[in-house]
């Protein structure tokens, strides 16, 4: 995927990508198409940079060239003497409004493991099952968003009233169910967010035809929606890389592309 192709694609599938949804209590939902986008988008992207941090460039860039909202500050991390407790995303304002708020970024990929735990939200985890959506409400509930209110805050953003502002979350998310629950209904997340199914090495290839293409996306390409990519792997080749990756206890992204030329995501889980 060419660097021009790669960054159109990347904005755009990122206007795409839906919210997962769920909020913590007091804070409300920013979407990202309440942007009203009237400039050119300046977003050069750095290399080597993580995934998440991308993005978080990336909505910086976008709100920057919204009409009705301005980031006012960004990546505030705020201090107790020496020492970091804490990292605002941003602090955005409402030009139509003429107000403020505190809007906090997410940005994840979870897959739903019905095993985990009799509570819907508990289930769905990370494909390498190192996190959780659980944990990260958590730490929104309890870390990231409280910073505002912490006493260490005003005295550094002295410019807006922390106790009284806002708050906002936009969790983007892209969600992959078990094959077998394609057509499932949910009660917390939003079912837009669901952006495929996940399998193992054996169904994997059960369920893929030879007449299929694939493609193995490098985590940076993650979010990335399918139909931009250029390279395309027969199903021999594909398993042939699929190896040594799950030999890893690494669950990779695929990318499908039928013979009809529709599009699916998949992971493919090493557990």
């Amino acid at each position: 995927m060419s660097k021009q192709l790669s960054n159109n694609a990347r904005i755009k599938s990122i206007l795409n990508t839906a919210n997962i949804g769920i909020l913590p209590q007091g804070v409300t939902e920013f979407k990202l198409s309440a942007l009203h986008i009237q400039q050119t988008i300046d977003y050069n992207p750095q290399s080597k940079l993580r995934l998440g941090k991308e993005i978080e460039k990336v909505v910086s860039a976008l709100i920057k060239a919204s009409s009705n909202y301005k980031i006012v500050a960004e990546n505030s991390q705020i201090m107790d003497g020496k020492t970091t407790i804490g990292e605002l995303d941003f602090i955005v304002e409402d030009c139509v409004n003429q107000s403020t708020f505190h809007l906090e970024l997410g940005y994840k990929f979870y897959v739903y493991d019905p095993n985990v735990s009799q509570n819907e939200v508990e289930k769905w985890i990370g494909p390498n099952r190192k996190d959780s959506l659980i944990e990260k409400l958590t730490k929104l509930e309890n870390k990231q968003f409280p910073l505002l209110k912490n006493p260490m805050t005003q005295t550094q953003l002295t410019d807006f009233d922390c106790q009284k502002m806002p708050q906002q979350l936009c969790f983007l998310a892209h969600l992959f169910v078990p094959f077998s629950m394609l057509n499932a209904q949910f009660e917390y997340i939003n079912t837009s967010a669901i952006a495929g199914y996940w399998v193992n090495f054996d169904d994997f290839i059960k369920i893929q035809t030879t007449n299929n293409l694939f493609y193995l996306p490098q985590k940076s390409e993650w979010g990335i929606h399918p139909q931009y990519n250029e390279t395309w792997q027969s199903k021999t080749e594909i398993i042939d890389e699929l190896k040594p990756i799950l030999n890893r206890q690494f669950s990779p992204l695929c990318w499908v592309k039928t013979p009809e030329g529709i599009f699916k995501q998949c992971f493919i889980v090493w557990w």
